[in-house]
């Protein structure tokens, strides 16, 4: 038994619907999945049938996006098999609304410096009408201006430096998020500490018991994080877990759903 705990659908910033994902986890041998889109729980209400249709188990899962103030840099947060959903829907609004106001604060600046039709941005944003900044690359892939999401027009429209049309998005601090996961009655697991470099966020806040686990096999680890992460997750008896961090076309290296999973015994862990 074995479960890609960390994919992302057209509910956030995927670009295949939940259905196309268990289809394909279904034919990898995998036993669990997690739709982990970010700030988003529009997708649980479908997974159980999901779930039935394809005979694969999906735990419930969002990705919480956040600020690690002390160090200003971004974190997210993994949530996992939440009973009290209410408990998550204001951070996950917050949030929803602040990308929401960048994505068409984004898509006006890029409107005004290229022939692209608004209508090609629409069609590929999230199902709940967010853009993200790789809805933008695609309609401009679409319309002939790149061959691909991560290319230097994406870093010359979208880095901070250029002041092109980089709109921040407004993230809710890591511990008043983990304090709603924990009111949740969820787990709580940091994601993919290489990402934004969160090693030390990471003993805080295992010291300060905060959290039940982290995310140790990813795509994003050097050979040592991995190593690292894990003795961690045997000193403090933590949960383990692993996923893909799969967004399809959107990702900007190749992966594919089952190529990082969590072990049989994690899972146990986790829906305990």
């Amino acid at each position: 038994m074995s479960g890609d705990l960390h994919l992302h659908s057209r509910y956030s910033d995927g670009s295949l619907d939940i259905e196309q994902i268990a289809y394909i986890a279904s034919k990898s041998s995998l036993s669990h999945i997690s739709i982990t889109d970010h700030d988003c729980l529009d997708s649980w209400d479908s997974l159980s049938m999901v779930s039935n249709k394809y005979n694969v188990n999906i735990i419930s899962g969002v990705e919480l996006s956040c600020m690690d103030f002390k160090r200003n840099r971004k974190v997210h947060i993994l949530c996992y098999n939440a009973k009290n959903t209410d408990a998550l829907k204001p951070i996950c609004n917050r949030v929803t609304n602040s990308r929401m106001n960048a994505g068409k604060k984004m898509t006006n600046i890029v409107l005004q410096k290229y022939n692209i039709i608004l209508d090609l941005i629409k069609k590929y944003a999230s199902y709940n009408g967010c853009i993200y900044k790789q809805h933008i690359m695609h309609a401009l892939m679409q319309s002939g201006y790149s061959t691909s999401v991560y290319d230097d027009l994406y870093s010359y429209i979208f880095s901070k430096q250029t002041d092109c049309g980089y709109i921040k998005v407004n993230y809710t601090d890591v511990r008043d998020a983990i304090n709603e996961i924990k009111m949740s009655e969820g787990k709580v697991i940091l994601a993919h500490p290489r990402c934004y470099d969160s090693f030390e966020l990471l003993d805080e806040l295992i010291d300060e018991n905060m959290i039940d686990g982290v995310e140790v096999w990813h795509p994003s680890n050097l050979k040592k994080d991995t190593e690292y992460l894990f003795s961690k997750v045997k000193a403090h008896n933590l949960i383990a877990t692993g996923g893909s961090d799969f967004h399809g076309l959107y990702n900007a290296s190749p992966r594919h759903i089952g190529q990082f999973y969590t072990p049989d015994k994690y899972i146990k862990m986790l829906m305990n």
